[in-house]
This record gives C-alpha cells, structure tokens and sequence, in this order.
C-alpha cells in the first residue's frame, strides 16, 4: 500500500477553476481526498485523479490572490 498526502498552496486568480496537485504515487490512486484549508474558498465540485495529478474543480474561481488557496490531500493506492 502507498500512502501520500499534504497540503499544497496556489495563487487564484480569479478565472482558473481547475488545479492541479501532483501526488507522485506512479499510478492511479484507489482513493482520492481533498478538501479546503483555508476559509472563503469557493465549494469544490468534485475531484478527480489520473496517474499524476489529483485535479480538483471548483464550482466558481477562486479570488485573486497570493498564495490563497491551500488544499489538503490525501492519496491511496490499496
């Protein structure tokens, strides 16, 4: 079993609505989790992972800003 997980900061800017968090498992996790780490984020609309990256997807963008998204990860291949 693989386990890795952390948190991982972007900039918003006020458009992008997809990020990107690299989970440097090699393959595709059995289980996925993210949620927000900071207060004032828009809702998450749902997740997804591949082999590199877990993308998150909001509802709406983020607001434009240094360093304002913080998300919390965690991945799993069983």
């Amino acid at each position: 079993m693989k386990i890795k997980g952390g948190k991982m900061t972007f900039s918003g800017d006020g458009a992008t609505t997809t990020f990107y968090i690299p989970h440097h498992l090699g393959e595709v996790p059995t289980v996925a989790l993210v949620g927000k780490a900071v207060e004032n984020l828009p809702d998450i609309d749902y997740w997804e992972a591949d082999v590199s990256n877990i993308k998150v997807h909001f509802k709406t963008a983020p607001a434009h800003g240094t360093d304002n998204v913080i998300l919390w990860w965690l991945a799993i291949k069983l």
